[in-house]
């Protein structure tokens, strides 16, 4: 059977601590450039894998648990 390689757009939330939002921005840049997840299970129990990389804006939703304006 074929195996395909399809590429997904995907919308992830991610906590981290930094000391400020571009540090923590950038961390979470470094830490996806091309790295390896795991998104659970096909069907029939094969793991559901993925390399992962930041495209594009990233949007701070929260800090402290505390909402940011327009979220």
């Amino acid at each position: 059977m074929p195996e395909y390689l399809i590429d997904v757009e995907l919308m992830a939330s991610l906590r981290v601590q930094a000391p400020d939002e571009a540090t923590a921005q950038q961390m979470i840049a470094e830490a996806l450039d091309c790295a390896s997840g795991n998104l659970g299970a096909w069907p029939d129990g094969n793991p559901i894998l993925c390399e992962c990389s930041v495209d594009g804006e990233m949007h701070t939703i929260a800090i402290d648990d505390v909402f940011t304006e327009g979220h």
